[in-house]
């Protein structure tokens, strides 16, 4: 019997736990949340949320899109005499208010801070570069790796890692 659910910690040991014998991420939360009492679905829901959140929030404006320059002269007059920014020229303005309100951690994984782009600071902007470039060299290392695995496997003419030899096994899943 599984120990109660009451932190995040807890919710990962449970996943561990489940994952020792299910490959599948959906699997393994739906195994979790068939069997969550009331306390440990608020549990639950506050780690998850707070993740998703994040995800979602950078779904905003990308930060690789190059800037626009936005004409200031550009205006029309209204029925009412009014002298107003063109739509184009309002769009584009919406725009750039709109990156600027993007959510950027600006911290470690061990301590994340988040600042909309607009109140970023040049260290800020340079901290959030570097965690990023190390987490793409951890991606890259990790593609490396599984490249590695597979052509052991093609190489050695087997179906599955697991049918290659114990040596091999042990020489590429070595990192």
């Amino acid at each position: 019997m599984s120990t109660l659910i009451q932190s995040a910690d807890d919710l990962r040991a449970r996943i561990r736990e489940l994952a020792s014998t299910e490959p599948n991420p959906a699997v393994v939360a739906d195994h979790i949340l068939r069997r969550l009492t009331s306390d440990e679905f608020r549990v639950v829901a506050f780690t998850t949320l707070a993740e998703f959140a994040r995800v979602v929030m950078q779904k905003g404006p990308s930060l690789l899109k190059q800037p626009v320059i936005v004409p200031q002269t550009r205006t029309y007059e209204t029925a009412s005499g009014a002298v107003t920014p063109s739509r184009k020229v309002a769009a584009l303005r919406d725009w750039v208010e709109r990156e600027l309100q993007v959510s950027v951690c600006v911290g470690e994984d061990s301590h994340r801070e988040y600042k909309f782009l607009g109140d970023c600071s040049s260290a800020d902007l340079e901290a959030a570069a570097l965690s990023r470039h190390r987490k793409a060299a951890e991606l890259e290392a990790k593609a490396e790796w599984l490249e590695n695995v597979a052509k052991a496997v093609e190489h050695a003419g087997v179906e599955t890692v697991r049918d290659l030899p114990r040596e091999t096994l042990e020489a590429v899943l070595r990192r």
